[in-house]
């Protein structure tokens, strides 16, 4: 009889190593009683020793699965079941028997229950059959739910879609207990319609969804123990597109900060400028042209604002004056220098008189200026 399982009982050892590799079982459980015995005979030799149950399988024969299940759960040892890579289909129904353990770069899938028909059958036999093929997939969510966390109807829409998963989403889904590093001893790469895990072949020609199988593929870990950490070369910075291609991230930092810095000099400078005053509006253009900020700039401001007003001033009493000048040189042009005032001849009140009339006059032109007078 050819066995889907084998067994290492090392006699000075306290634990056993229970392996099913591969398919399960090349020899058919389908009311098959010699296979359920022999498992059950080779298990009961273990005389109550811890096993270890370790799965490398693409899945096969559920009836197979669940009577491995039950014997593993009536066994008098503890069971811990590791993955050496894949638990797919059937084989995710052995996991169940104990403690699950799943490098990060092994996988689980989960699918509804399927059969192979050769010969002709009506649609009686089509119906029974699927009928049957419910039951089937209730006692495997049945045995899925004394470890999973989810509800009916999220594990049965799982099968239904066919979902494979990493160890981190199997420990998620309460799949798997625990998760450990990447193993050397597990490797996975697709060969055509063959999925080869560990070197082992397993056809997935008849399986839907191997779109997301070669997706998890790529993102399964690759094994990283006992190898010696690779080197990185730095390669040489020389020009902007070197520093570009390396440092892109830093390149566009540094690109933010420097328009953020410009936009805030000019924000500045804006602030500081009076376009009604000539002397500071050139100051701050000549700035905004020249790279400088309102630092640079700022005392040479602050000195043309102290002396506007100053300059104003001055700008007022020269109009004043020259006005001033205009008046006297029209007033000598007149006569009325040589003018006696009336009803005296005496010349020192006609030069107090003239005085006056000056001072008069003087002091309506500074007021008109001053705008005291219209």
């Amino acid at each position: 009889m050819k066995k889907c399982w084998s067994i290492k009982n090392e006699v000075d050892s306290e634990n056993a190593d229970l392996l099913l590799y591969g398919e399960i079982s090349d020899a058919t459980w389908w009311g098959d009683e010699v296979t359920p015995a022999q498992f059950a005979s080779d298990l009961a030799a273990l005389d109550g020793k811890n096993v270890n149950v370790r799965i490398n399988s693409p899945g096969g024969d559920v009836f197979a699965a669940h009577a491995i299940l039950s014997q593993l759960n009536s066994y008098s040892g503890d069971v811990t079941v590791y993955v050496d890579g894949l638990a797919a289909s059937a084989a995710t129904i052995i996991m169940m028997a104990g403690k699950v353990i799943m490098p990060c770069n092994s996988m689980v899938m989960i699918h509804n229950p399927a059969v192979g028909l050769v010969g002709y059958y009506s649609a009686d036999d089509m119906m029974k059959m699927a009928g049957d093929l419910e039951i089937v997939k209730q006692s495997i969510m049945a045995a899925y739910k004394t470890k999973c966390k989810l509800d009916d109807k999220k594990l049965s829409k799982l099968m239904n879609e066919e979902t494979w998963m990493t160890a981190e989403t199997a420990k998620q889904y309460g799949f798997a207990d625990e998760v450990t590093g990447s193993s050397d001893a597990v490797n996975m790469v697709m060969d055509g319609s063959f999925l080869v895990v560990n070197s082992v072949k397993h056809d997935v020609s008849r399986l839907k969804n191997t779109g997301q199988l070669k997706q998890l593929i790529n993102m399964v870990p690759p094994r990283m123990e006992n190898r010696e950490p690779k080197e990185e070369k730095e390669m040489p910075i020389n020009t902007i597109d070197d520093l570009k291609k390396e440092k892109p991230e830093l390149v566009n930092q540094v690109v933010d900060d420097a328009v953020q810095t410009e936009r805030a000099r000019i924000a500045a400078l804006d602030a500081l400028n009076d376009p009604q005053n000539a002397a500071i509006h050139d100051l701050v253009d000549d700035a905004k042209k020249t790279g400088k900020t309102v630092d640079e700039i700022k005392t040479a401001v602050d000195i043309v604002k102290k002396h506007s007003s100053d300059m104003i001033n001055a700008a007022e009493i020269a109009t004043a004056q020259a006005a001033l000048k205009a008046a006297i040189v029209d007033n000598k042009g007149s006569g009325i220098d040589g003018a006696v005032a009336t009803g005296t001849n005496n010349k020192d009140a006609d030069n107090k008189q003239k005085d006056a009339a000056d001072i008069n006059f003087m002091a309506s032109v500074i007021n008109k200026k001053n705008g005291r007078v219209k």
